[in-house]
């Protein structure tokens, strides 16, 4: 049996939680770290939460790296050198979503619990805590954590964070499939036109700074350079473009006979 007050209670939390989805997918996914530290902020006012972080996960490496936390953690956390890697056996409470592959919370952090190992000293004062794994293709992703909400944090919550967090990233994907396709793009386009080069150039030494100057305008990479060699590689000439930080450096280095590491591997290659 269901009463009109706890109707109007879940139809108000639905349209809350909307208008956060429509918050969070209707920012420009352009620029896809402003749109992970908007959507971390639109979780945060979802969840009535103080604290919160998005992480990214790699499995193979066991590895977290930070990609968006709350102003109000670095306002209030203390701690010295705050880490942006994290191996999951060096983590705490927070490794738990992970160890597990389940959402965790702690809704009296005060309290002992068997999960907490502690967190360093200046570290935010923990006293709710929500974290959740996010999932793709049956591998963890990503963890999103929420902490210190004045009311409990429910399973009701969780659902919320995994509908949000499996919305996002399938943007997530589809931003690194564009990029993925578009330097591509570029690197087709920058083949097809040193190709045209070589019919057209007869100089070598003409060729290769055209080919740095198409390598920095086209792959938009900062600087290039290319270096011919003999049979007994030594430096025969030397090309840069872009950047010139450095350059002038590694064309007497090579002058020399003392290769980077990098030519001793094309070189191994």
């Amino acid at each position: 049996m269901s009463y009109p007050n706890e109707n109007i209670s879940i139809e108000n939390d639905a349209e809350h939680a909307l208008k956060h989805m429509l918050g969070i997918l209707q920012f420009d996914q352009q620029n896809l770290q402003a749109f992970l530290d908007n959507a971390l902020n639109e979780m945060l006012e979802l969840t009535q939460s103080d604290f919160g972080y998005i992480y990214h996960y790699n499995e193979a490496a066991k590895q977290f790296v930070l990609n968006s936390w709350s102003n109000e953690v670095m306002e209030a956390c203390a701690v010295i050198d705050p880490q942006t890697c994290y191996e999951l056996d060096k983590t705490g409470i927070w490794g738990e979503a992970v160890r597990q592959r389940k959402p965790i919370i702690i809704n009296d952090f005060q309290k002992s619990h068997p999960l907490k190992k502690g967190y360093p000293e200046g570290h935010v004062e923990l006293k709710r805590f929500m974290t959740i794994p996010v999932f793709d293709q049956g591998k963890i992703v990503a963890v999103v954590g929420m902490a210190n909400r004045k009311a409990p944090y429910t399973d009701a919550d969780v659902i919320q964070l995994n509908l949000i967090m499996d919305a996002i990233w399938k943007v997530v994907k589809l931003n690194e499939s564009l990029q993925r396709e578009n330097h591509l793009k570029k690197v087709l386009l920058g083949i097809r036109n040193v190709n045209q080069m070589i019919t057209k150039v007869a100089d070598p030494a003409e060729l290769i700074r055209e080919s740095c100057k198409n390598v920095t305008d086209t792959f938009g990479y900062y600087s290039a350079w290319i270096m011919l060699m003999d049979k007994r590689q030594k430096l025969t000439d030397f090309a840069s473009a872009g950047i010139d930080e450095g350059c002038g450096e590694i064309e007497m280095m090579l002058s020399k006979g003392h290769h980077t590491l990098c030519v001793k591997r094309a070189l191994e290659e």
